[in-house]
């Protein structure tokens, strides 16, 4: 299963669960075991602890968003699949 598939799936899998969809969600389900969830990052007048995998959540929603895959955003209406992201995620590898 590549990267993209996974990511699609974990898409896909989300809206079975009522509530909000975030970025750091996405991160725990795509990349749990990363280290970047130690690292801290400062911030203002504190920091946070994984701050950059949020980010990099973010980037690679947009990268699947601009590929067509994938319509919404997390924070606003949630991430949702089109009908290329599903038929992607049936292909088999």
């Amino acid at each position: 299963m590549t990267p993209t598939q996974r990511a699609l799936k974990i898409i896909d899998e989300q809206r079975k669960i009522p509530g909000r969809f975030t970025c750091g969600d996405f991160a725990r389900l795509m990349w749990p075991d990363s280290p970047a969830w130690s690292r801290n990052t400062r911030c203002g007048r504190g920091s946070h602890t994984g701050k950059g995998m949020w980010l990099c959540a973010g980037s690679f929603l947009a990268k699947l968003r601009k590929r067509g895959l994938v319509w919404g955003r997390p924070h606003e209406c949630g991430i949702h699949l089109t009908d290329a992201g599903r038929e992607l995620l049936n292909a088999k590898p």
